[in-house]
């Protein structure tokens, strides 16, 4: 794992950044709806670990036994970092919402606790 880039996203994200959106515009008969401009230092957070494909099954675990982020293991956060990345496939502005409510920032966190008890 790139430690300089999970403390560097951990910096970019305390600092409660602004997602960017586009703007809705038409032309002739199409109607573009707005969309989530994402920095290039949001998609580098998904490059700290590699995505789990079977995280629907676990993420609902972890719903269902209302663990708090600094309680999950770290399958668990490779999990999340899964769901917070594929869930902008299925819903735009899922990264963004997670960015902006603290989500994303706390499991970056989480993860920098388990790496850095690991470490030691």
């Amino acid at each position: 794992m790139d430690r300089d880039l999970l403390y560097e996203s951990i910096d970019i994200l305390s600092k409660n950044p602004t997602i960017k959106w586009s703007t809705t515009k038409a032309e002739g008969d199409v109607l573009t709806f707005s969309y989530q401009i994402y920095e290039s230092w949001v998609w580098r957070i998904f490059d700290l670990l590699p995505s789990n494909y079977e995280y629907s099954e676990t993420v609902n675990k972890i719903q269902e036994s209302n663990k708090e982020i600094d309680e999950l293991s770290f399958a668990e956060i490779k999990t999340m970092l899964t769901y917070v990345k594929r869930g902008e496939k299925f819903c735009d502005g899922h990264i963004a919402h997670m960015i902006e409510d603290g989500t994303l920032l706390k499991i970056l966190k989480r993860l920098a606790f388990i790496y850095n008890r690991n470490e030691n």
